[in-house]
């Protein structure tokens, strides 16, 4: 709920750019399911009937419509990847200046390399999940829906199946998405634990070095480093598994 509220506070100060991005996507998905339906007309108008205009004039539509699709594409591209850019720039902003807004005792809970892991990191990967969403859940929606259309006109049974299809996908990344959420809290927080580690390392190297702790802490280092990885091969795996589900 807090990311909502976040995304909130600085995304409609980009409205105009949104809209376009949504019309661009409108455009390249639109060009993309097209294809094959004039692929279809290529083989039974005019590879069957012999009819070399009908191959040639179909074969300059999809021409046309290619060039379309990519000019979209690169542009969604690129709106979608400047105003993820412009989120992050401005969600990075925000939390530097409420960061020196905190009094000492405040900064002394959060701690040093949270501050800086949620300043950097943390702001790295919403601005992550923004480019991913504009880019590609933005155009989910028209793929569905026109896939859906287009194969009703072809065929209404495929169609039912395809409509059958797209809620039980929906689920099944409904139901991946949330195991991963707490997943990426714990990923968070072995982040703050790494930063710390290292941070009191660096910081206080000739103490470590002075009492002979070097040992001692490779292995807090190596701990740290340790469940890190658990939780992120975790998630890996769960996101390795979403796109084959």
């Amino acid at each position: 709920m807090g990311l909502v509220r976040l995304l909130r506070a600085h995304l409609p100060s980009y409205r105009r750019d949104l809209g376009l991005l949504a019309g661009l996507q409108m455009v390249q998905t639109l060009a993309t399911l097209s294809l094959p339906a004039l692929s279809a007309t290529v083989v039974d108008n005019g590879v069957v009937a012999g009819d070399v205009g009908h191959i040639a004039r179909t074969g300059l539509v999809m021409t046309l419509i290619t060039v379309v699709q990519v000019v979209a594409s690169v542009a969604a591209v690129w709106f979608g990847s400047r105003t993820a850019a412009a989120v992050g720039r401005d969600i990075r902003s925000s939390v530097f200046r409420r960061t020196h807004d905190l009094s000492v005792a405040q900064a002394a809970r959060f701690g040093t390399s949270s501050l800086v892991t949620r300043t950097v990191n943390d702001v790295q990967h919403v601005q992550a999940l923004v480019l991913t969403t504009l880019n590609v859940a933005l155009a989910s929606p028209f793929v569905c829906v026109g896939g859906v259309v287009l194969a009703a006109r072809s065929d209404v049974p495929l169609a039912g199946l395809l409509t059958a299809i797209v809620p039980a996908v929906t689920l099944t990344a409904t139901i991946i998405l949330t195991r991963m959420s707490p997943l990426y809290a714990r990923m968070q927080i072995g982040l703050d634990g790494i930063g710390r580690v290292l941070r009191e390392q660096i910081t206080g190297a000739r103490v470590v070095r002075a009492f002979v702790r070097e040992d001692h802490e490779r292995r807090r280092f190596a701990a740290a480093n340790a469940g890190l990885l658990d939780v992120s091969l975790r998630v890996g795996r769960l996101t390795a598994a979403m796109f084959p589900a």
